[in-house]
C-alpha cells in the first residue's frame, strides 16, 4: 500500500475515534460509570441465588461482547461503505445497506443496547437498567422523528426503497439486497 494509503487509513480511523468517544463511549462507558460510582448498582440482585447470579454474569458477558463486535462491524462499514462516521457532522456519503444493514435498519443501536444490558447482568446493577431503559426510550423517539428524516432528506430513493424492505428494529431472517446494488456491494 502507497505511503497516500496508509494516510487515510490514519485519518479514517482517527475520524471513527474522535466519534465513538462523545457518542457510544459516553453511553456505554461513561454515564454507566458515573451510576456506579455515584450511586452503585441499587438493591436487588442481592436476593438472586450465587448460582443465578453466576448465570446473569456470564449472559452479561456474552451480551458485552456481541453488542461491541456489532457495534465495531457497523462502525467499519460506515467507514468503508459509508465512507464517513456515526457523527451527524461527519456521516456517510453514502447509505451503508450492507452486513447487519440487510437485516435491520439500527444495527448500531442493537449493538449499543446490547453492551447496555450486558453491563447490567455484569454490574447486577438496577441503577444501570434505568439508564438503560431511559437511553432507550430517547432512541425510540429520536430514530423515527429526526434521524430517519434526515436519511431521507440525504438519499431520498435510496432509504426509501431501504425503509420499505428493512425493519426499524426486529432482523428480518434474510438479508435484503437493494436493485440498485452494482458490483461495490457484496451483500455481506
Amino acid at each position: 500500500m502507497k505511503s497516500s494509503g496508509w494516510l487515510e487509513v490514519v485519518a479514517m480511523i482517527w475520524r471513527q475515534i474522535r466519534t465513538i468517544g462523545p457518542f457510544p463511549g459516553m453511553v456505554t462507558v461513561v454515564i454507566p460509570g458515573l451510576i456506579l460510582w455515584l450511586i452503585g448498582p441499587g438493591a436487588g440482585f442481592d436476593d438472586l441465588s450465587t448460582a443465578v447470579r453466576a448465570v446473569a454474569i456470564g449472559v452479561g458477558v456474552v451480551l458485552l461482547v456481541l453488542g461491541f463486535g456489532l457495534f465495531v462491524w457497523t462502525v467499519a462499514l460506515f467507514a468503508r461503505r459509508g465512507k464517513g462516521t456515526l457523527a451527524p457532522f461527519d456521516a456517510p456519503t453514502e447509505l451503508v445497506v450492507d452486513g447487519p444493514y440487510r437485516h435491520v435498519r439500527n444495527p448500531m443501536y442493537a449493538g449499543v443496547f446490547a453492551v447496555l444490558a450486558g453491563e447490567v447482568l455484569v454490574f447486577q446493577s438496577w441503577t444501570v437498567l434505568v439508564w438503560f431503559a431511559v437511553f432507550a426510550t430517547v432512541v425510540a423517539m429520536f430514530v423515527p422523528r429526526k434521524e430517519e428524516r434526515w436519511l431521507m432528506d440525504r438519499f431520498p430513493d435510496e432509504y426509501a426503497a431501504y425503509r420499505s424492505h428493512v425493519p426499524r428494529w426486529i432482523p428480518r431472517p434474510t438479508g435484503w439486497t437493494p436493485e440498485y446494488a452494482g458490483p461495490q456491494r457484496s451483500g455481506t
